[in-house]
């Protein structure tokens, strides 16, 4: 749920104030392995405490697929998990139904038919009648911007953690060269490559090293002082180094990162390596570990490095 809130928080802090609709998809498989409860739930409590609307497919396809599991996954679903053509089509009905009905609302409300439009303007109780409070009673720009106003706390803030809360301001340095993309110089001598492959699979970017001891340093800019590490992890059957990870001097609270899981195929991870990193420019180094400095070793591939 942390991840998914970063994401939306992220959107809504954009200087250009993007509106967010959450459009949720509804999988049987996901179904089977949770019951009614699954991680959409956490969506819905992202969408309440941000005051975004969520629409998801489920209300629609539950009671259905209760009912002739089959016939509703032949109709809706190329798979237990992805959607069909038609599964596409009733989820763009979903949105585009959604904003009809706000379309409709707003025009009702302007016309004089309806009041279904939250009022924004609303005086306080004791507040005096100055020019400023005339503009927010009036639903004026001023309303609309503290109506609007993004949360000064996240999730999972406690009400002590609200004086000293620091706003995220998420940012990345990529294997991928076209997002942030570090000279090539930063690899010489230090036992890492950056590798760019293209296959019929897609494009990969990744950071590599096969060697022990290997260090590399990477620098970022910290905001709320997040920092985590994004590596592709592998099944046990096939061979994967391992790197320990900490911020700037820091290497009694280092993080050590494997690359192989308990996974039936690669995947790509994200842990976080430390959560109280002060606000400014840091950088974190990685050293890649086993018995002996400078032996060959299993390669690890990290795909870059996240901070907020």
């Amino acid at each position: 749920m942390d991840h998914f809130e970063l994401l939306v928080r992220s959107i809504l802090l954009r200087p250009e104030q993007p509106a967010v609709i959450l459009l949720g998809h509804f999988a049987p498989q996901v179904l089977i392995q949770n019951g009614f409860a699954g991680p959409e739930l956490l969506h819905d409590i992202v969408a309440q405490y941000y005051d975004v609307p969520h629409i998801s497919a489920k209300g629609t396809l539950y009671h259905e697929y209760m009912l002739d599991p089959e016939g509703t996954r032949r109709s809706y679903y190329s798979d237990m998990v992805l959607a069909s053509p038609t599964g596409h089509d009733l989820m763009s009905d979903l949105l585009i139904s959604f904003m009809q009905t706000q379309i409709c609302s707003g025009w009702s409300t302007t016309m004089g038919h309806a009041f279904d439009v939250p009022y924004m303007g609303a005086q306080a109780a004791s507040a005096p009648e100055s020019d400023v409070d005339l503009d927010v009673q009036a639903g004026g720009v001023a309303a609309q911007r503290r109506a609007l106003r993004v949360p000064k706390a996240r999730l999972h803030s406690r009400p002590s953690d609200i004086l000293t809360f620091r706003e995220v301001s998420p940012s990345c340095n990529m294997a991928n060269p076209l997002i942030n993309p570090l000279p090539p110089c930063h690899f010489y001598g230090h036992g890492w490559t950056a590798e760019h492959k293209v296959s019929i699979e897609g494009e990969e970017n990744y950071w590599q090293s096969e060697t022990v001891g290997a260090n590399m340093r990477l620098p970022f800019n910290a905001s709320a002082g997040e920092v985590a590490i994004y590596y592709y992890q592998y099944p046990h059957s096939v061979p994967a180094g391992r790197v320990a990870c900490w911020v700037d001097d820091d290497y009694a609270n280092r993080v050590e990162l494997s690359g192989n899981a308990n996974v039936e195929d690669t995947v790509t991870t994200i842990t976080n390596i430390n959560d109280n990193v002060e606000a400014g420019s840091h950088y974190v180094e990685c050293v890649m570990q086993g018995t002996k400095h400078g032996a060959k070793s299993p390669p690890f591939r990290m795909l870059g490095v996240f901070s907020t």
